[in-house]
């Protein structure tokens, strides 16, 4: 009976074989002609087997009993991608179209990353999509093992530089390019190698020949033309590039090789900044302060393994770091103090973003377990991992894949809070920007019967008082129209930089120790803002000039680092040929920048440089300042 069912199967085997041969089918065949329709029976398997091509041949199987046997003599194969399959069922055989060809297998993977960075995949390649990109010139490539020459010739190869511009990789100065093996074994390039290396196939000749990936190659001894010719597609690719015999030397003694099998290409880029820190007043506009790369945010990286526990719907995910920096190091090396009424936010390079507050950066609670809590400040996690455990098996699983995760502790009720609010933790971190919160702004209730709402200088009394810049001559009196004295003026100014502390007492013979500005005056004369009237003398109970005022509001500003370059034509008012010449670019800085916008006498308009300043003025040149130019 065994003998009829083989007979059957070479019978069936042979009409198949005949009728390809013929490019007929038999009428089994004619019902089965849509592979498309057509669920394979049996999976094929992709055969080592090639032609003069390089191009794998599919044969016919027999697969009832797992005996195999086709058409022989490579007379097998289809020429539609297709393979057929000979299935025997009871004892009738039944002949299908069976899958597609076998899905090629991918041979290289081309990866790009930046120092500090987890690579990426920029393309893979199969066989015949690198051989879509080869040169089919003999190239040869010298080498030098154990003293004897060697030369590795290849009549397929694709250049590293073409490769690499088909998968869409820059590949410039300060680039490095490294070709590795299932082995770990290694090649690597720079950017400068891969132009055109130099190689000897002779003693008489020299060519010069880019880097290449060599997808059929040969190594023996002989011109690359007699080797090129026994160089075949073994499915391993090795990466080449021709070297002079003293650079093999150099390569040799620093371990480098020519590495073969080949299986990746990564393209590693110099180091990137990943995180940029900006600063800005409330309402103002974010300034850039620093930015770091990778190493720079080891450099302050604390190691060790930090957990931050939030909670997913009813699952509890810890989030661990193995290495990270605290929000308070990080702004403290960016030169950002981080006070009561600041906020600071991590923003996502996609728009999302997380902010906490100066009490939320202090310490937040987090639970490991049930019973036991730890306190710890708000983070930039280098290096982070999520999910269920102790906290050290989930940090077991972090890793630096350049991506930072801005994370803090939170209680589950606290976490619940967030969540309603559209809190969440903020991962692939590019920006940390700090916003400098102010006091809000208290309705100010007028204490003065000399200030009404009517008055020019209504809101310049208000901001001069409420900002606790100088009070009034009385409890309910500001005098507006009485002249501003120079010890007076100095001590709002003093006021304005927040109460600086002078090093020295003052050395103004004029000014007593127990003066309520004698503080003000030493720190105003240390700083430059000041220089007296002469004879060391400052002459605090003296009426304070307008051009006075401008010259020490100019010499102030520029102290604070003010732009003070801006200048007016004095010249529009009648009188500005009174103005001193010391005050000259002092007075005409302050009329450029809006501070003093002179004073008017029916329809004319005066500087006064030597008119004495009234509180009034004072409070509206100080106003403007303050609001206008270091807002």
């Amino acid at each position: 009976m065994r003998f009829f069912r083989q007979a059957a199967r070479r019978a069936a085997v042979l009409l198949l074989c005949l009728s390809m041969l013929t490019g007929m089918l038999i009428p089994a065949f004619a019902a089965t002609t849509d592979p498309a329709t057509e669920t394979p029976a049996h999976n094929l398997v992709y055969t080592d087997n090639q032609d003069e091509n390089h191009d794998p041949i599919y044969k016919v199987w027999l697969t009832d009993d797992g005996v195999s046997g086709g058409c022989g003599g490579g007379s097998g194969e289809t020429e539609d991608g297709y393979v057929v399959d000979l299935i025997y069922a009871g004892a009738t055989p039944e002949f299908r179209f069976g899958s597609e060809k076998p899905t090629e297998p991918v041979v290289l993977t081309v990866y790009e990353r930046y120092e500090g960075e987890s690579a990426v995949v920029a393309k893979t390649y199969t066989l015949s999509e690198l051989k879509a990109l080869a040169q089919t010139e003999v190239v040869g490539y010298q080498h030098w093992k154990n003293g004897s020459e060697k030369v590795i010739a290849s009549n397929l190869y694709a250049t590293v530089g073409s490769l690499l511009a088909d998968a869409g990789v820059e590949f410039g100065a300060g680039d490095a390019v490294t070709a590795a093996d299932p082995t770990d074994f290694t090649s690597t390039l720079t950017y400068e190698d891969s132009g055109v290396y130099k190689y000897y196939v002779n003693e008489e000749g020299a060519t010069e020949v880019p880097a290449a990936i060599l997808l059929s190659w040969n190594t023996g001894s002989g011109t690359p033309e007699d080797i090129a010719k026994t160089a075949y597609i073994s499915g391993s690719l090795r990466f080449a590039y021709g070297i002079t015999e003293q650079q093999y030397a150099d390569q040799f003694a620093e371990g480098k090789r020519l590495a073969s099998n080949v299986v990746t290409l990564t393209v590693t880029h110099p180091e990137r900044v990943v995180l940029t820190v900006y600063e800005q007043a409330e309402g103002g506009e974010a300034k850039e302060v620093k930015s770091y790369k990778p190493s720079e945010l080891a450099a302050l990286a604390t190691e060790g393994a930090a957990g931050y526990q939030f909670w997913k719907g009813t699952n509890a995910q810890l989030v661990a770091a193995t290495e990270y920096v605290t929000v308070n190091d990080l702004l403290t090396d960016a030169g950002i103090t981080f006070a009561d009424l600041d906020t600071v936010t991590a923003a996502a390079a996609d728009g999302f973003s997380s902010t906490l507050t100066h009490a939320d950066n202090e310490a937040f609670r987090y639970y490991i377990t049930e019973d036991g809590k730890t306190e710890v400040p708000a983070i930039l996690a280098l290096t982070w991992a999520s999910g269920s455990g102790t906290l050290e098996e989930v940090a077991a699983a972090a890793k630096n894949t350049g991506s930072f995760r801005f994370c803090y502790g939170i209680s589950e009720q606290q976490y619940a809070d967030q969540s309603a609010q559209g809190k969440r933790l903020a991962s692939n971190i590019a920006t940390i920007t700090v916003v400098h919160g102010t006091k809000a702004e208290e309705p100010w209730v007028n204490p003065f019967r000399d200030v009404t709402e009517s008055d020019w200088f209504y809101d310049d009394v208000r901001f001069a008082n409420q900002n606790g810049l100088f009070n009034g001559v009385e409890k309910d009196l500001f005098a507006p129209e009485e002249p501003m004295t120079r010890g007076m003026l100095v001590t709002v100014l003093w006021r304005l930089d927040g109460e600086t502390a002078p090093k020295t007492a003052t050395t103004f013979t004029d000014v007593d120790a127990n003066a309520y500005y004698a503080d003000a005056v030493a720190w105003a004369a240390e700083s430059g803002v000041v220089n007296g009237i002469g004879g060391n003398k400052f002459d605090p109970e003296g009426n304070v000039t307008r051009e006075q005022i401008a010259a020490i509001l100019f010499r102030y500003a520029s102290l604070k680092g003010v732009d003070t370059a801006a200048r007016a034509d004095l010249t529009a008012f009648p009188d500005a040929e009174k103005t001193s010449a010391y005050a000259h670019d002092a007075l005409s800085w302050a009329v450029a920048a809006e501070l003093v916008k002179g004073t008017k006498e029916g329809s004319t308009i005066y500087l006064d440089p030597q008119g004495s300043a009234t509180r009034a003025q004072v409070a509206a040149i100080l106003s403007r300042y303050a609001q206008n130019i270091v807002k």
